[in-house]
């Protein structure tokens, strides 16, 4: 009876371990870090969120491709020129947030982002999308709109999952407007500016 005791016991706090290693996991998760600082002070298996607004950033620290598990980056408002090619490192990225910043060059790595669902990079200085961009066939939402682009590379065709596109701002005449729409999933809802006499 001790024995049988003891080994309850045992089961019960093995249980209760589990429980509490499962919840501190869904914690971090769920854990949104503002500073580089504050996600430094835990493993970095355990940073999923990060979002480092308005840090005059002019290159992606190289502490954040360390941060294998990141799901969430959003670098918004800072002086970033490029995606660079170690965006790749990021594997499990669903969101990546480039708003308002000075970029110009994307690169092809950026189709190793498997997951990628939401890109946003309105406001920049883009004048190109690389055509890996079609390599990410999880991608919902692309959000282009006040760049400098032109045209889509044909790739684009299989991101059969988008479900909504952002291209206001943009100078385009009804031609490249129509050689863009057409690229994209027929039910996505696309928002484009008034057409200009553009050539």
């Amino acid at each position: 009876m001790h024995q049988l005791t003891s080994v309850t016991k045992l089961c019960c706090l093995t249980l209760l371990l589990l429980l509490t290693f499962s919840h501190a996991s869904f914690g971090q998760k769920d854990k949104l870090f503002e500073s580089l600082e504050e996600a430094m002070t835990v493993p970095k298996d355990s940073v999923y969120q990060l979002l480092l607004k308005r840090q005059h950033l002019e290159t992606i620290p190289e502490v954040i491709y360390t941060f294998e598990n990141l799901t969430y980056l959003d670098l918004t408002k800072n002086k970033l020129t490029q995606v660079p090619d170690k965006i790749s490192q990021l594997k499990h990225l669903k969101t990546l947030k480039l708003n308002r910043n000075r970029i110009d060059t994307i690169s092809e790595a950026l189709g190793e982002l498997k997951e990628l669902e939401v890109l946003e990079m309105f406001m920049n200085e883009i004048y190109e999308l690389p055509n890996s961009i079609g390599q990410l066939t999880e991608l919902r939402k692309l959000d282009m709109w006040s760049n400098n682009i032109s045209s889509l590379p044909e790739s684009i065709q299989n991101c059969k999952k988008l479900e909504f596109a952002d291209f206001r701002s943009i100078k385009l005449n009804i031609e490249q407007q129509e050689d863009m729409r057409i690229l994209l999933p027929l039910d996505a809802e696309v928002h484009f500016s008034n057409t200009c006499n553009c050539y």
